[in-house]
């Protein structure tokens, strides 16, 4: 059985600043439905496990995908932060975005 890896640029991280604050490339993270999300019934939080807080999100062009695998599966794919960005906004603000890297069984998604 073979294993295959994507990196997903994590949605919502502008609203999420002050969380990312403390996320380091060694932060354990998760994925979770969120169901009472008003702009997607399939949003997937990125969690930090050990503070137990949203990150982030599964862009919502994905969302569905991995709202299945995790519901109708069961299974949790391994994620790791495989990046963290740092920019700036027009008006000077620094900004911190992350990428997770997910690994999942050949047979899942095909």
């Amino acid at each position: 059985m073979g294993k295959k890896s994507v990196i997903i640029n994590a949605a919502g991280t502008s609203f999420k600043q002050k969380e990312l604050k403390d996320v380091t490339k060694e932060t354990k993270v998760m994925l979770r439905h969120e169901p009472t999300n008003f702009y997607d019934n399939y949003a997937i939080q990125i969690v930090d496990i050990d503070h137990d807080q949203c990150i982030g999100y599964i862009p919502m062009r994905l969302s569905e995908q991995f709202y299945e695998l995790i519901t109708e599966t069961g299974l949790t794919p391994p994620i790791i932060i495989a990046e963290i960005s740092e920019y700036d906004r027009d008006d000077g603000t620094k900004m911190k975005g992350v990428a997770i890297e997910i690994t999942y069984p050949d047979e899942v998604w095909g």
